[in-house]
């Protein structure tokens, strides 16, 4: 019987070599690949929460500066800064003194509380045209009007008892609205000016020149504040990712808002 040979050849450094690289080229063009679906998720994640942060934030300043009357509520814009009278509550008297008016609760609008040296109170009378400007004195109480509904009574340095039944009525207090640096990115927020209350923030991180108000006409011409029709805000935010080494390619998106003065008063 023939007795065939077996071969004991193994494999070649050669063979090893060629296998490693091939190896080495296949794993590269993977981890590129996963890192190149990593970063465009990034991406999309950055667009999608930018949009979103320009959403509530043009939603916001609607709500906040829509109340304004460029004449009393608001000084000349300073391009990147406004300084402007918020309106943290707002509501109509059912009761109650002008020293003392009692607001109905169901009217409502805002949740802050009357502070002291801090805010003031808007009255505007049934039978006037113009707000009148009190100091709030002391906190706010809970209150009943005479019909029985429940109300909230503030506490005002009024120099009369004439009845505020019939009086809408603005808590107020002088704000700036401003951009900021935080960690290294720029953020838009707001504060009052008449302490030290922190910066709330509104919107970030934006971009470079990142906010912008103005005062404009109807026709968007900027103008002084007696001919203004509303205010033209422009920002521009950007992605958490932007501008950081080795991240993904900036994401920055432009908004440009024109706010009407419409005294919207309750």
């Amino acid at each position: 019987m023939a007795v065939v040979p077996v071969s004991r050849r193994g494999t070649t450094l050669v063979e090893l070599l060629v296998a490693l690289v091939a190896g080495a080229v296949l794993l590269g063009a993977l981890l590129a690949l996963v890192r190149s679906a990593f970063e465009a998720n990034f991406l999309l994640r950055d667009r999608a929460a930018v949009a979103a942060s320009l959403r509530s934030a043009a939603l916001l300043l609607d709500a906040e500066l829509g109340d304004l009357d460029p004449r009393t509520d608001l000084l000349p814009p300073q391009g990147d800064s406004l300084v402007y009278r918020a309106t943290r509550l707002a509501g109509a008297a059912c009761g109650g003194t002008l020293a003392a008016p009692v607001l109905r609760a169901g009217l409502l609008r805002g949740q802050a509380v009357p502070s002291a040296g801090r805010d003031s109170a808007l009255l505007l009378l049934p039978d006037s045209a113009a707000w009148r400007a009190v100091p709030v004195a002391g906190p706010a109480a809970a209150a009943s009007c005479p019909d029985g509904a429940p109300g909230l009574r503030l506490s005002l340095a009024a120099d009369t008892a004439a009845p505020a039944e019939g009086a809408l009525v603005r808590v107020v207090t002088w704000s700036v609205l401003r951009r900021y640096a935080s960690g290294g990115r720029s953020w838009l927020g707001t504060r009052a000016l008449l302490n030290a209350e922190p910066v709330q923030p509104v919107l970030g991180p934006l971009g470079r020149d990142g906010f912008g108000v103005s005062l404009v006409d109807e026709g968007g011409a900027t103008v002084a504040a007696p001919q203004a029709a509303a205010l033209r805000v422009a920002l521009v935010a950007e992605g958490e990712r932007s501008g950081r080494r080795g991240g993904a390619p900036a994401v920055a998106e432009t908004l440009v808002v024109r706010i009407p003065f419409g005294n919207r008063h309750p």
